[in-house]
């Protein structure tokens, strides 16, 4: 029998994530119902606030409407096969998260981020670069 179960190995990950300076909680208190709620249901397994928090951080001066399709997108399924949805979020995660929008000047734009799920291993931090 080995020494090691599910528990062991999950205080080991969330040791290694607080020593690179990530903040964790206890997962019941993030509950719905609970006074540090930050889901709906626990058929919610990204936490928006956290995500936007994380991309807003990461992009000073993004529009909060940007920041909200980022998050759109990565929370939208687009197949029900979980190995080609892994592989769609890991594209997200290292090419970014592609959308347009029209500058104050009319002007088409093509802004580029870099979503990596993380903060509490599902936070979420953006890159964003202008292509012009």
């Amino acid at each position: 029998m080995s020494r090691y179960n599910e528990a062991t190995i999950e205080d080991a990950a969330l040791d290694y994530f607080r020593e690179l300076g990530y903040s964790t909680a206890w997962g019941p208190n993030l509950a719905p119902g609970e006074s540090g709620q930050e889901r709906e249901s626990f058929q919610d397994v990204i936490l928006k606030g956290r995500l936007r928090g994380s991309i807003g951080r990461i992009n000073a001066g993004l529009d909060l409407e940007l920041i909200d399709e980022a998050v759109k997108k990565l929370q939208r399924a687009e197949s029900q096969n979980p190995i080609d949805e892994n592989y769609r979020v890991y594209k997200l995660i290292t090419e970014g998260v592609g959308f347009r929008r029209i500058a104050a000047q009319c002007q088409d734009r093509l802004d580029a981020g870099l979503l990596e799920a993380l903060d509490n291993l599902l936070s979420a931090f953006n890159r964003c670069t202008n292509a012009g």
